[in-house]
C-alpha cells in the first residue's frame, strides 16, 4: 500500500468490526467534571528566547446503555438483524411466581439496549407459546410499530424455571413513519392484477381449492431503503400459482414480489438460462424533469443506485451491494443529520429499475457520473484518488436541528446534499454543485490545500473552477439552485464578476472581491476561504477567456497536481499556473495570458512560499527516555545507550512521557490518574523524584509544549475533549473535538475521545489521535482512529485560539486506523504514525507539504515512534518474540524513507522511547512588521463600563474591533470607520462578566491586539 486510499464514509453501510490489533479502547463511562483545578506547580520558566511565536503550516460521546451484566450477546450480525442473547437477569429471577406475560415483559425490558429497541416490552406481543417435552417454554413474539406488525421482525424467548435466552430478528426503527396509507387496499390489489391479466380464469365451481385468492395486510416493511408502510398482498392468479407482493402504501410502488408456490424443482427445462447480476441502466427523470440515463446495478433481481459500468469497477473485490469497489454510489439519508444521534442511511433501491419519485437521487447519481467522466476523459484521472475509489453521494441530508439543509458539502470521503429551503432548491439538482463537492476530493488527494486563509481560498477556487468546467456553458456557480430573492444575480458566485450584483462586502448575498485590494482579512469563514476565492476565480476566468477552456483546464489541473502544496498562497498559484502553461505550450502566448490574468487581479510576481523550512538541531547532548514493559519504571540513557539514571523514576505510569525541548521537564500521568513531573538540572547533574502538579485523579494523558509554557491533558472519561492550561495566562481552556468538513459551519460530531498527543514547535497546535464512531440505525456502528491537528493558541495575539481542527486524513479505508503520531525533531512538516490494519501496525512517515507517504516498518505491535535529535533515526516499540523491546532504524535525508537493513534492537524489555536533547533553541519567528497594526494606549485597564481603544491607521476606511473571551469565543464585534492616523473608539463592556479578555483591531489589512481586564 504505497498511499493510503481514502474511501467512503467508512464504506457507509458495509464496514464491520473484525478481529484485529487495535489501540486500547477505554470503557470508562462519561461523567461531568464540575471543576478542574489549576496546576499546583508552574512548570514554565519565563524565557523570552524560547517563547515561541512561530507558526505551524500543515501542508494537508456516546455513552453505552447500562445493562445487566448477567446478559451476554452470543451472536449479533453487524446490523443486528439476527441476534442471540443468553442469561438470567436478577429482575427475572424475582418474578418466578408471576405470570408468564410479566416475566416476558421484564426480560424484554432488560434486553432493550442489546437489541437497540427502547422499551422493547411495549413493542412486542406474544403470538404463540409452546412447551417441549423437557418442560422448556418457547414464547414467540411479533414486533409492532404503532399497532402495525413489522414484517419479519419476530423473536423467541426461552426458559423453564427462568427465562434465559432470546433470539430472533428485531428491527430497530428510529424514524417517524406515517402509518396512514395514501392508497387503499383495493388499489393495491388492482396494481397486482395488472401483472396477471393473461392468467387463466379460476375454474373451481365446487370450491374444491378452498383458499383466499387475495389476502391483504398492512405492515411495516424492512426494505433496503428503511422501514416503509406497505401492503403485504398474497395473490393466487391461478389455482396452482401464488405470489406475494410488497406495495408501498403511500406511493404504490412495488417494493418486492416473490413467487411462493413450493415446487419440486424450479428448472425451465426447455430453456435453462440464469439471469446474471451485474451493471444495468435506466432512464429516469431528474429534478429538472429531464430524463437521464443512469447506470444501476442488479443484485438478486433488485436494482441499486450503484454504477459499476466504469473502467474503475473492481468486480473481483466487490461484494454487492454492500461492499462495492470502484463504483459511483448514491445513498439515501432519509432526511436525517450526521450531526444527530438518529443519523440513518441506506441504499437507494428499486425492485424493477424504475425510479419514479426519486428525482433527487437520480440527479445526484447522474451528476456524479458526469463529473467522473470529466476527470477521466479530460485528465485521465481514475476517480477522486486516481486509483478507482468509490464516489459516494448522500442525499436527503437534514440540518442539525432536523430542518431542511440548505447546503451541500464534501466531508473528505463523500458528498452530502441538503434539500434546500428559502434560499436554495435541492442542492443535488445542479451539476456544478456536484462537481464542486467532488473536486474537493480531488484537491484533497493532490495538493491537499489547507482549508484556511489563502490556501483555503485556492481550495474553494479550484472546486469552483472544476465546477464550471464540468458544467461548462458559463462561469456561474449554483445558478440552477439559488433563489433570486436570496441572490439578486441568480447565481451563488460569478467568476466573470465576483461582485455578483450584491452590495460591497455583502457576503451573504454573494459578494466576493475580484482583486487583492479588496481582499477580506477577518477570521470568519476560516479566513475568508469562500470569500477570497473570488480573486483566483476571476484570474481563471480571464485566463480561460484568453486561451479557451480546453487549454485552461489542462494548465490549471497540472498546476494543482504538479506544483501546489498544502500551504500554497495566491502567489504560489500564479507561479504554478505560469509554469504549467510553459510546460504544456512553451513560453508563448498561453504563459503570457497567465501573467496578464494574475496581474489583473493584483497577484503580482514574487517568490513563492517555502513551507519546508527546518529548525536548527538542538545543540545539547541527546538522551533517550524509556519505560520498562510493566510501565513501572523510567530509565534515562545517553546517545551511546549508556544508562545514566537507573531508574529515573520508580512510579507506575499510564501515559508515554512528554519532555520539553530543553530536556528540563518531563511530565506523565501516574497509575493513580494524577499528573506528575520530573525536573532535571543539567548543570548540577541532578533530578527530582516524581511530584504531583495536578492532583485530581481524572487523567489519562498529559503533554507539555516545547517551551514549557503550557500543558494539555486528556481525561480518563470517554469525552471528545482536550484540556489545555497556559502557565503565563494562568488560565485553562477545554476544547471540543469534532470532524471538520469543507463547508462553513458544518461538522460531524462523531469523535468519542482522544488518546495520544504532541505539541508542535510553535505551541499553537496539538497533533492528536482520536477514536471516532459513526452510528446508523440501519447499518450499525463503525469505529476508527484518526489523526487531527487542533489549534489551541494564537501566538500573534498571545491568547487562546478558537479550536479549529484540520485532519491528517478525513477518512480511512475499511479496517484501517491511524494513530500515535509524532513530529520529527527539526521539521514540523514531517511526522511518523501507526497505520493499523488487521494484525499489522505499519509505521509510516509522511511529508505534510508534499503529501508523500512511505512505510518505514511493519510491526506486530503499536510502534509509538520517536525521532532522534537530528532526525536520522526513529526509535519504536518492537514485538518479535512476544515481549516488547525497543527497536531503531536509520532514515535517509527525506526523513520518511528508511536506509535498507538498518533495523536493530537497541534495548530489551523496554517501550515508549522518547529522544530529546538538553540544549536551548529559539523557535520564534518575528511577526511580519508590515502586518502589525500600531497601537496607542487603550484605557482604562481594568475597564468597568467603557474601554477606549486606540490605534494608528495607515488610511481611511472600514475597520473592525473584536473582543474575545478566554475560551476564544468572540463576545462582540464593532465595525467602525477609521481615519488616517490616530484613532480612538469607545467600546461598551458593561454587559461583559468580570475576567480577562482579548481585544483585536483590524484596519487596512493590519492587525493588532492586547489583553484587558473587565472589572
Amino acid at each position: 500500500m504505497n498511499r493510503i486510499i481514502l474511501v467512503l464514509l467508512m464504506s457507509a453501510v458495509c464496514l464491520s468490526a473484525s478481529a484485529q490489533m487495535k489501540k486500547v479502547k477505554r470503557t470508562t463511562q462519561t461523567s461531568v467534571i464540575s471543576q478542574i483545578n489549576p496546576p499546583t506547580k508552574n512548570l514554565y520558566k519565563v524565557n523570552n528566547e524560547i517563547r515561541s511565536t512561530s507558526t505551524f503550516n500543515f501542508g494537508t460521546p456516546l455513552s453505552m446503555d447500562q445493562v445487566d451484566s448477567r446478559l451476554r450477546v452470543i451472536h449479533s450480525d453487524s446490523d443486528q438483524s439476527t441476534i442471540w442473547i443468553q442469561g438470567i437477569p436478577e429482575s427475572v429471577e424475582s418474578l418466578r411466581s408471576s405470570t408468564l406475560e410479566d416475566q416476558v415483559s421484564t426480560y424484554l425490558k432488560e434486553c432493550s439496549s442489546l437489541i437497540r429497541i427502547p422499551q422493547a416490552q411495549d413493542q412486542f406481543q406474544i403470538t404463540r407459546v409452546n412447551q417441549d417435552d423437557l418442560g422448556t417454554k418457547h414464547i414467540r413474539l411479533q414486533q409492532f410499530y404503532k399497532g402495525i406488525p413489522v414484517d419479519g421482525a419476530e423473536i423467541m424467548i426461552h426458559g423453564s424455571t427462568d427465562l434465559n435466552k432470546l433470539n430472533g430478528n428485531p428491527y430497530p426503527i428510529t424514524i417517524e413513519i406515517n402509518t396512514t396509507p395514501s392508497i387503499t387496499e383495493e388499489a393495491a390489489k388492482q396494481l397486482i392484477k395488472r401483472d396477471f391479466q393473461d392468467s387463466k380464469p379460476w375454474n373451481d365451481p365446487w370450491n374444491i381449492i378452498d383458499i383466499e385468492r387475495e389476502k391483504v395486510e398492512l405492515v411495516i416493511h424492512r426494505s433496503t431503503d428503511g422501514p416503509r408502510l406497505s401492503y403485504k398482498v398474497g395473490y393466487h392468479p391461478t389455482m396452482i400459482d401464488r405470489w406475494e407482493y410488497i406495495i408501498d402504501a403511500h406511493s404504490g410502488d412495488v417494493i418486492d414480489k416473490v413467487q411462493t408456490i413450493c415446487k419440486f424443482h424450479n428448472l425451465h427445462l426447455e430453456d435453462v438460462k440464469e439471469e446474471a447480476d451485474g451493471p444495468s441502466s435506466s432512464v429516469a427523470p431528474d429534478l429538472f424533469g429531464s430524463n437521464r440515463t443512469i447506470q444501476t446495478f442488479e443484485v438478486s433481481g433488485g436494482f441499486y443506485m450503484i454504477d459499476g459500468s466504469r473502467t474503475m469497477y473492481d468486480a473481483v473485490n466487490s461484494v454487492m451491494p454492500n461492499e462495492p469497489v470502484g463504483v459511483i454510489w448514491t445513498i439515501d439519508a432519509f432526511n436525517t443529520s450526521p450531526e444527530r444521534d438518529n443519523f440513518t442511511y441506506d441504499h437507494v433501491f428499486s425492485a424493477d429499475n424504475s425510479w419514479s419519485g426519486q428525482q433527487t437521487q437520480v440527479s445526484a447519481h447522474y451528476n456524479a457520473g458526469k463529473t467522473y467522466e470529466y476527470f477521466k476523459s479530460t485528465h485521465g484521472r481514475e476517480s477522486i484518488n486516481d486509483d478507482g475509489s468509490n464516489i459516494i453521494s448522500l442525499v436527503n441530508i437534514a440540518d442539525s436541528d432536523g430542518s431542511s439543509l440548505e447546503n451541500a458539502f464534501w466531508n473528505g470521503v463523500a458528498m452530502f446534499y441538503g434539500n434546500g429551503g428559502t434560499a436554495f432548491e435541492p442542492l443535488a439538482k445542479a451539476c456544478d454543485v456536484a462537481a464542486h463537492e467532488i473536486s474537493h476530493g480531488v484537491i484533497q488527494n493532490t495538493a491537499n490545500l489547507e482549508y484556511k486563509g489563502e490556501s483555503g481560498a485556492l481550495n474553494e477556487s479550484y472546486a469552483d473552477i472544476f465546477g464550471v468546467l464540468v458544467d461548462r456553458d458559463d462561469y456561474l456557480l449554483g445558478e440552477d439552485v439559488v433563489k433570486p430573492a436570496a441572490f439578486p444575480s441568480g447565481a451563488l458566485r460569478n467568476m466573470m464578476d465576483p461582485h455578483n450584483g450584491a452590495a460591497t462586502n455583502d457576503y451573504n448575498r454573494g459578494y466576493q472581491p475580484k482583486n487583492v485590494n479588496e481582499q477580506f482579512t477577518g477570521p470568519e469563514d476560516n479566513g475568508g476561504v469562500h470569500i477570497n476565492s473570488g480573486i483566483p476565480n476571476h484570474a481563471f476566468y480571464l485566463f480561460a477567456e484568453d486561451v479557451g477552456k480546453d487549454k485552461a483546464e489542462l494548465v490549471y489541473y497540472r498546476a494543482l497536481t504538479t506544483y501546489l502544496l498544502k500551504s500554497s498562497q495566491f502567489i504560489d498559484q500564479r507561479l504554478a499556473v505560469i509554469q504549467s502553461a510553459v510546460d504544456l505550450y512553451g513560453n508563448g502566448s498561453e504563459a503570457q495570458a497567465a501573467r496578464d490574468a494574475f496581474d489583473a487581479v493584483g497577484i503580482f510576481d514574487g517568490d513563492g512560499g517555502n513551507y519546508q523550512e527546518d529548525e536548527e538541531v538542538n545543540p545539547g547532548s541527546g538522551f533517550l527516555l524509556v519505560a520498562d514493559n510493566a510501565q513501572s519504571n523510567l530509565y534515562l540513557y545517553d546517545e551511546a545507550l549508556n544508562i545514566i539514571a537507573n531508574p529515573l523514576s520508580e512510579m507506575d505510569l499510564v501515559s508515554k512521557p512528554s519532555v520539553t525541548d530543553d530536556g528540563e521537564i518531563i511530565v506523565f500521568v501516574g497509575s493513580d490518574k494524577r499528573m506528575y513531573f520530573i525536573s532535571i538540572d543539567w548543570v548540577e547533574g541532578t533530578f527530582t523524584a516524581p511530584e504531583v502538579f495536578q492532583d485530581q485523579p481524572i487523567w489519562d494523558n498529559v503533554i507539555i509544549s516545547k517551551d514549557g509554557s503550557r500543558i494539555a491533558g486528556i481525561f480518563e472519561d470517554v469525552v471528545p475533549q482536550i484540556w489545555v492550561y497556559d502557565f503565563s495566562l494562568e488560565d485553562d481552556n477545554t476544547f471540543e473535538l469534532y470532524n471538520p468538513t469543507f463547508t462553513e459551519g458544518v461538522s460531524t460530531g462523531d469523535v468519542r475521545y482522544p488518546d495520544a498527543m504532541e505539541f508542535d514547535f510553535s505551541g499553537e497546535y496539538i497533533m492528536y489521535d482520536a477514536l471516532n464512531e459513526i452510528t446508523s440505525t440501519q447499518s450499525g456502528s463503525i469505529e476508527y482512529w484518526d489523526v487531527g491537528f487542533l489549534k489551541v493558541w494564537d501566538n500573534a495575539s498571545d491568547f487562546w485560539s478558537l479550536g479549529s481542527i484540520e485532519k491528517l486524513f478525513s477518512a480511512l479505508p475499511e479496517g484501517i486506523s491511524v494513530g500515535n503520531p509524532t513530529f520529527s525533531k527539526n521539521s514540523d512538516y514531517i511526522i511518523a504514525f501507526d497505520v493499523i490494519e488487521g494484525a499489522i501496525a505499519d509505521l509510516y512517515g509522511a511529508n505534510l507539504q508534499t503529501g508523500e507517504l512511505n512505510v518505514l516498518f511493519s510491526n506486530s505491535t503499536l510502534n509509538y515512534p520517536s525521532y532522534n535529535i537530528d532526525d536520522t533515526k526513529i526509535v519504536h516499540d518492537l514485538n518479535l518474540i512476544g515481549t516488547l523491546d525497543l527497536g531503531e532504524f536509520t532514515l535517509d535525508a527525506t526523513k520518511i524513507n528508511t536506509v535498507p537493513s538498518s533495523e536493530s534492537i537497541i534495548l530489551e524489555d523496554s517501550r515508549w522511547g522518547v529522544w530529546f536533547a538538553n540544549g536551548s533553541r529559539d523557535f520564534s519567528s518575528s511577526l511580519d512588521e508590515e502586518q502589525q497594526l500600531e497601537l496607542i494606549t487603550s484605557y482604562p485597564n481594568p475597564a468597568q463600563e467603557v474601554l477606549n481603544v486606540g490605534f494608528i491607521s495607515e488610511g481611511s476606511g472600514p475597520a473592525r474591533i473584536e473582543i474575545f473571551g478566554v475560551n476564544g469565543k468572540r463576545m462582540m464585534i464593532q465595525n467602525i470607520d477609521a481615519v488616517n492616523g490616530p484613532n480612538e473608539h469607545p467600546v461598551d463592556v458593561r454587559e461583559m462578566r468580570q475576567g480577562m479578555y482579548l481585544c483585536r483591531i483590524t484596519s487596512q489589512g493590519k492587525v493588532g491586539s492586547f489583553l484587558f481586564f473587565k472589572q
